[in-house]
């Protein structure tokens, strides 16, 4: 069983925010209808059928054996790791260059109770670039230390993780986190170990994700929102939860609540709108996009994240949507087959719609710019690479 599977991936995901919405812990869960939970089944029946066609007919090489050549991984890697050099410096000016333009870093200022916080930093459109080749470089250099068991690429990663950390940027550190673990799952496959070091992973994830939550609100304001957002039946249990655990359902839970809220009352345009809102640099879009961000009405405006079917639900309803979702389960499955050969270039890509899959229930990370440039450009690096090597191969024939 390989826990990468995206089809595993997506089912025990989305089954499991139905399980945990059901129990509507929150005051503002409203119950799920016919039409929400139809959403749901249908998408994970066909993401499974489609896996089992294409893995059947072979396509995309899905039968192929896993390179297991010694010599053309340590050429991938080799490339991957000049790569990350010239990426890494590309990086660092653009963040010494961020922290310059915001005047520090979001941590700093939340602890010397300046005012400030994470709204403050970053530079628009050009953050999100540098957020993006941060997150890459995370799992480059986690793929880097599985090959090579270098120390260096170790601590670049986790000094790659630290950044999200000190801009107090939840999304960053988790996109990050949710990467390495793709990478990580390609490469191990299903093995026991993958499954204790999963566990202990999302363990220390919650509790970091609740670590960060708390200094976003401030230690005393996180726990009278805590206590304000439960149901008054489960108030007392807020100060036995641990921050993270509390957050992370709250997060997984209400923009499905939000897509449940809506879902029989859609009347579809069918003008790709908000289904393609983010696809647009932010300092563009304003002039574009003029009817707001959100998709779809808010049961409570605490809570303002849809899902990823929400921009598809408003612009196309539902039965196109999940056509919609097909495709990109589609293109999901496809990168997952080509990264299962051992291919470097499509473990990071892949990494990337695993991300997407697992988020999937907080938002529409397929369109985001950050994931988009992630995914080609690693593709763009496995044909570089492609052309190295026919390079080298004909210089090798020519002497």
């Amino acid at each position: 069983m390989n826990f990468a599977n995206p089809v595993f991936v997506y089912a025990s995901i989305w089954l499991t925010v139905l399980m945990l919405h059901s129990l509507r812990l929150l005051a503002v869960l409203v119950p799920a209808n016919p039409a929400s939970v139809f959403l749901i089944i249908s998408t994970c029946v066909i993401f499974l059928l489609l896996f089992l066609a294409l893995r059947l007919t072979n396509y995309a090489g899905s039968l192929s054996k896993p390179n297991h050549d010694e010599t053309l991984i340590n050429r991938e890697v080799n490339f991957l790791e000049q790569t990350a050099k010239g990426l890494l410096i590309a990086w660092m000016l653009g963040t010494i260059l961020t922290i310059v333009y915001s005047g520090g870093v979001p941590l700093y200022w939340m602890l010397k109770g300046s005012g400030r916080d994470y709204r403050d930093f970053g530079i628009p459109t050009f953050g999100g670039f540098i957020a993006a080749i941060n997150t890459f470089l995370g799992v480059s250099y986690y793929i880097l230390y599985h090959y090579k068991r270098r120390k260096k690429f170790l601590i670049l990663m986790i000094l790659m993780l630290l950044w999200p950390i000190l801009v107090v940027s939840r999304g960053n550190f988790t996109y990050m986190l949710l990467e390495i673990v793709g990478a990580y799952l390609i490469i191990n496959k299903g093995r026991l170990r993958t499954f204790a070091v999963m566990l202990v992973g999302l363990i220390a994830f919650v509790y970091i994700f609740g670590v960060i939550g708390d200094f976003r609100l401030g230690i005393e304001n996180a726990a009278v929102f805590k206590k304000s957002i439960l149901n008054q039946q489960y108030v007392e249990i807020a100060d036995y939860l641990p921050s993270g655990l509390l957050y992370v359902y709250a997060y997984v839970t209400t923009p499905f609540n939000n897509v449940v809220y809506n879902i029989e009352n859609l009347i579809p345009t069918y003008i790709p709108y908000y289904s393609t809102i983010f696809l647009l640099p932010s300092v563009v879009r304003g002039f574009f996009f003029t009817g707001g961000n959100y998709a779809l009405e808010m049961v409570s405006e605490t809570f303002n994240t849809f899902t990823f079917f929400a921009g598809y639900l408003k612009d196309f309803g539902l039965f196109f949507t999940i056509m919609i979702v097909t495709i990109i389960q589609g293109g999901s499955v496809l990168l997952y087959f080509k990264a299962m050969q051992g291919r470097i270039a499509y473990i990071l890509a892949y990494s990337v719609a695993f991300q997407c899959l697992v988020l999937s229930v907080f938002n529409d990370n397929f369109t985001m710019q950050m994931s988009i440039f992630q995914i080609i450009y690693a593709l763009y690096l496995g044909i570089r690479y492609k052309k190295m090597c026919k390079l080298n191969h004909g210089t090798e024939n020519a002497a």
